[in-house]
């Protein structure tokens, strides 16, 4: 009897405990792009049954690392009824499912969407589909099954907004050299563009030596980024790869690395140590620009080319070494920068525009003797181009040589440390933004052989006070003398047939202005534009006083005089004059002589 009932418990036990093969069900991503959110809802069919009582729309699946949809249900399970959803978007019912399927949306069917049962991702079908993207541990790639290599990328791009790599919840990126899928093992050889673009809680990054390249913009604004290894075999950095890191202290840059993109640490403010691999042979246009704690640069000796603005606004720079393998230097390349001295080295075959632009400490400037384009001539601390005599770059201590006949665009531009110059009778033309801005300027002689004056020449040369251009002068250009506030006096010569644009706009401080010329010089728009004309006297030749009073801009000026006549050495400050009323007129006394208010002598 007991061994009966023995039998019977036993028997009942089994049949309690009975277990399937566990089942999984799977959802193509291809056909399910559209959706936001992949869920499965479920049910069984009686209350009490493993699979009762999840509440719709069901739950909210993850990717796996192949990029489908899959959820297993618990071993016991022998059938379910399932629906795939967005919340919104709904599959046909699809019941008594008992064995492990993988499925794909087909078309819509009244309001519900069709499926089809599909291959799933196994054996000869195993191999990563180009363009998809697979989440393998915490990153997402793209998989190349040709070459079997793995390139690490962002999650998503939908309606102009990315989803990058868990976005700020990831912290660290130890980035594997190789990563498994399906059993294929995929080696690390690229981090793709935008792949952890403003991941802000990143802080660390580790990149293996299996990489060869950073894509552009790779790193964007990480700006929690602090530490930074970058593996021995990465042979470009892209554009923008890590700009606005602004934690990254420390870089150094491998052996390997043959170029530096353009922006590539653009923004990195708190980066103090550099080193650059002697592979690299060009640095891109404004790749360092504003790495402003950076103090010291030797740029190897395998570099040829330093692009635009490389390291403008690297503030703190005050020591930088050129080599000689180098031949070009890119447009304010070193603006802004702190550096003392500079020489540039015989291999350099050309300097772009203002490249010391704003370097206000400089004071030395020397180019190497043998340098068969330019020279630093008569030790004048400035670059001089040599076929064509134009100074091309100087800082506060330089003297212009009597030999130039140039000086060239931007060449002074932003010399806050420059006082005095004087430009020699060499001279033939002052280039655009030759002074741009150099506010502490005072002292300014222009030799009589300049012709034309270019635009923004003298842009904001706040501290100039008076200003005579010689006769040799017929143009002055656009902006000219814009924002010169400190001049109270201005002479044009006989020669200027034609003064530009806002040329001397904002030069609120004039108090007279003598132009010699008898026939008008032709206006641009708005030359004395924001200066009070009707209080400032206008001397010209006594033949030309009436067609100066009819001429537009030029009759703004009161009193308008002839030169070496009338009142022309008078204060105008309506409040010092002596002022008398004859028959309802209003005269000026001075010297016991009465003249008009337009500076005629009344007898």
């Amino acid at each position: 009897m007991k061994r009966k009932i023995l039998f019977i418990v036993f028997a009942l036990m089994a049949i309690v405990s009975t277990s399937f093969s566990a089942i999984t069900v799977r959802l193509d991503p291809q056909s399910c792009s559209s959706w936001s959110t992949v869920r499965l809802y479920y049910w069984g069919y009686e209350e009490g049954d493993l699979l009762y009582g999840l509440q719709w729309p069901g739950m909210v699946l993850s990717p796996d690392a192949d990029g489908w949809y899959s959820y297993t249900f618990d071993s016991r399970v022998a059938k379910a009824n399932i629906i795939w959803t967005d919340g919104v978007n709904q599959t046909i019912d699809i019941t008594d499912v008992s064995e492990s399927t993988c499925y794909a949306l087909n078309s819509q069917s009244g309001t519900k969407i069709t499926v089809s049962i599909v291959n799933c991702p196994t054996g000869e079908n195993s191999d990563p589909l180009p363009g998809e993207k697979y989440k393998i541990g915490d990153l997402y790639y793209n998989l190349d099954a040709t070459s079997q290599t793995a390139e690490v990328t962002y999650e998503s791009y939908t309606n102009y907004t990315y989803r990058y790599n868990e976005g700020w919840r990831i912290t660290t990126a130890n980035i594997p050299a190789s990563v498994t899928y399906n059993s294929v093992t995929y080696s690390v050889t690229s981090i793709g563009n935008n792949a952890f673009w403003n991941c802000t809680g990143l802080t660390s990054v580790t990149i293996p030596n299996s990489v060869t390249s950073i894509g552009e913009s790779a790193f964007y604004a990480c700006s929690s980024l602090a530490s930074l290894t970058i593996g021995n075999s990465v042979t470009s950095i892209g554009n923008y790869a890590f700009r606005f890191c602004k934690r990254l202290t420390s870089v150094t840059i491998p052996n390997s690395v043959t170029s530096i993109g353009d922006q590539a640490f653009y923004g990195c403010s708190s980066l103090a140590s550099l080193t650059i691999g002697n592979s690299v042979t060009s640095i891109g246009e404004e790749a360092f620009f504003q790495c402003e704690s950076l103090t010291s640069l030797t740029i190897p000796n395998s570099v040829t080319n330093i692009g635009v603005g490389a390291f403008c606004n690297c503030t703190g720079l005050t020591s930088v070494t050129i080599p000689n393998s180098v031949t070009s230097i890119g447009d304010v390349a070193f603006g802004n920068c702190a550096m003392l001295s500079v020489t540039i080295p015989n291999s350099v075959h050309s300097v772009g525009e203002a490249v010391f632009a704003g370097c206000s400490v400089l004071i030395s400037i020397v180019v190497e003797s043998g340098n068969p384009n330019y020279d630093s001539r008569n030790n004048c601390n400035a670059i001089i181009e040599t076929a064509t005599n134009t100074l091309i770059a100087g800082c506060k201590n330089t003297i212009i040589p009597n030999s130039v006949t140039s000086i060239g665009k931007g060449a002074f531009s932003n010399c806050l440390g420059l006082t005095s110059v004087t430009i020699p009778n060499s001279v033939i033309s002052i280039e655009k933004m030759a002074f741009y801005f150099c506010k502490r300027l005072t002292s300014l002689t222009i030799g009589n052989s300049v012709t034309s004056i270019g635009e923004s020449a003298f842009y904001a040369c706040h501290g100039l006070t008076s200003l005579t251009i010689p006769n040799s002068v017929t143009s002055i250009g656009d902006r000219a003398f814009n924002g010169c506030d400190g001049l109270t006096s201005l002479t044009i010569p006989n020669s200027v047939t034609s003064i530009g644009e806002e040329a001397f706009s904002y030069c609120t401080g004039l108090t007279s202005v003598t132009c010699h010329a008898v026939s008008r010089p032709i206006m641009g728009k708005d030359v004395f534009k924001y200066v009070d004309c009707s209080k400032i006297p206008l001397y010209v030749p006594a033949e030309s006083v009436e067609a100066y009073r009819g001429a537009s801009q030029w009759e703004e000026f009161n009193p308008i005089l002839p030169i070496g006549e009338g009142i022309e050495d008078i204060v105008v400050d309506t409040q010092k004059l002596n002022k008398i009323l004859i028959d309802g007129q209003v005269y000026i006394l001075r010297n016991e002589k009465i003249y008009s208010t337009t500076g005629q002598e009344v007898k």
